[in-house]
């Protein structure tokens, strides 16, 4: 993770914390990007008052780049492949 997707998660999970500050943290640091900013829209985003999603979007798109905005982090995808293990 570079440090501008870094600090931009961390201000985002912040925002979410204010809306909403029972969401375990750990769980919000376990999201990508693009998911964390889509659950900020979804929390506080009436009436404009974070601004417009698709700019939001194309801005954190074009400050970390594509796969770095829809990456999800390893500890992640590793916990759900060992969960999905059929027996």
């Amino acid at each position: 993770m570079n440090p501008t997707h870094t600090e931009l998660s961390r201000v985002i999970i912040g925002r979410i914390l204010e809306a909403s500050p029972n969401i375990p943290r750990a769980n919000l640091e376990g999201m990508s990007l693009a998911s964390q900013l889509d659950l900020l829209f979804l929390l506080r985003g009436s009436y404009g008052s974070i601004g417009n999603f698709v700019s939001t979007q194309r801005a954190l798109r074009h400050l970390v780049g594509e796969d770095e905005f829809w990456r999800w982090p390893e500890q992640t995808k590793t916990e759900t492949s060992a969960s999905a293990t059929v027996n």
